[in-house]
């Protein structure tokens, strides 16, 4: 690619790829180094950071985020609030919580950029920004009570639930994951009423349907000992969650105590599958990092590993000891 290629032209080939759901390796990668080159040699700051923004929205689409270019990203956040406005500071921190874990001296800058977003009314001027910004802060390593408090306030809830009804289920939504994906939690709680949400299984995946269903016999006697297809707010789905024990065990999620290590298990699709010799796609990176950066034990399957298991019993061992593996 010419070094005269401008950022410009750089941000839109992202955006036209990210709209076509182009994934192709090679191309995003010559485009992330250009663009890292061309952002680090812009005088004008505000340029930088609102050609950022938009390449940020492209690679959040896409799971995208080389090296390079969260270097260049995280160099740059905190003087987005200076350059964009409040809607486009709200997706711009829903997009890079969607790709990168906060060390905790980012959170306290993401805490300042909220509190100052909150004073601009975005709550109540654009509360569906908001509330993606609030999904977004809770999957990401920040604190689910600090978004259930701070962000996802009762008045704002109340708006929702008054002018937007059809978003209510993507309150409780929140507020049921909080209380499954972290055992500890103990709130503040989201006062929604109703039922909660039934998961139900939206893909017709033979293979992930097979590995669901064999977590399904951890322990024939416990009905709650599975959790299955849950979606995050990132976008990265759990193809099957289960609550492990020291020893090793399987139990319920209504089990009390705290001392659990919740263990996610993943099916790597065919775009993804591990051969020997053959890196992760940048989707399955994306997922186990953000999936470490929750606190999960992961079980990662890979697709040829999992078919050349003769039936249900092998199927079996082979999960037990990929579950005891992930927390030993």
């Amino acid at each position: 690619m010419s070094d005269d290629f401008p950022l410009k032209s750089t941000a839109s080939v992202f955006t036209s790829i990210s709209k076509l759901n182009f994934h192709d390796a090679a191309l995003l990668g010559l485009l992330s180094d250009h663009a890292v080159m061309k952002v680090n040699g812009v005088q004008e700051k505000k340029e930088a950071v609102n050609f950022l923004s938009i390449i940020l929205m492209s690679c959040a689409h896409l799971r995208w985020f080389p090296p390079n270019l969260e270097k260049t990203i995280q160099s740059h956040f905190e003087e987005f609030p200076d350059h964009l406005n409040p809607v486009h500071l709200c997706l711009a921190i829903c997009n890079v919580s969607k790709l990168h874990s906060f060390s905790e001296s980012e959170k306290e800058v993401v805490r300042n950029m909220v509190a100052k977003l909150e004073e601009k009314g975005i709550e109540k001027s654009h509360p569906v920004v908001w509330l993606n910004l609030a999904l977004a802060l809770g999957w990401n390593d920040c604190s689910v009570d600090w978004v259930l408090s701070s962000v996802l306030k009762q008045d704002f809830v109340d708006n929702i639930q008054k002018n937007f009804p059809t978003m209510v289920s993507v309150l409780r939504q929140l507020d049921y994951e909080a209380s499954f994906a972290f055992p500890n939690f103990q709130g503040p709680r989201l006062d929604l009423g109703g039922q909660k949400p039934e998961r139900t299984n939206t893909k017709q995946d033979s293979l992930v349907t097979d590995v669901i269903d064999i977590t399904h016999v951890l322990d024939k006697q416990m009905d709650e000992s599975v959790q299955t297809r849950i979606m995050t707010s990132q976008g990265h789905e759990i193809d099957a969650l289960v609550l492990v024990g020291n020893d090793k065990r399987v139990v319920p999620f209504s089990s009390s105590g705290s001392n659990f290590h919740k263990v996610a298990i993943k099916v790597l699709k065919f775009q993804d599958m591990i051969q020997p010799g053959v890196v992760p796609t940048s989707e399955s990176r994306m997922w186990v990092r953000h999936m470490q950066s929750l606190g999960y034990k992961l079980v990662v399957i890979p697709y040829n590993e999992w078919k050349s298991l003769p039936g249900n019993n092998s199927k079996m061992m082979y999960l037990e000891k990929k579950i005891t593996e992930s927390i030993s």
